[in-house]
């Protein structure tokens, strides 16, 4: 069931900045791997992942963006110094 709404959801950018401040890791975790998984399409979600990367509570969600930033930040400059702070 959570599979299916995040498939539904993989093309609305607007469905993904709410999931990734969703009160459910799992919820933002799977949010990040969307953005993961889109690569360099989702790129104008690089704001939304910078956002939340330092408010992030679970490590497992912060990896998962950090994850999703290599991703979809591909040749943006604000991600490198953000990614070297982190790791």
């Amino acid at each position: 069931m959570l599979a299916a709404a995040f498939a539904r959801a993989a093309s609305d950018e607007s469905a993904i900045v709410r999931r990734l401040g969703d009160p459910s890791d799992q919820v933002r975790r799977e949010a990040a791997r969307l953005v993961l998984l889109g690569g360099s399409e989702m790129a104008g979600l690089v704001p939304a992942l910078l956002a939340r990367l330092p408010a992030e509570p679970s490590s497992d969600v912060r990896d998962m963006i950090i994850r999703a930033l290599g991703a979809a930040g591909r040749g943006q400059p604000e991600v490198p110094p953000v990614l070297a702070s982190v790791l």
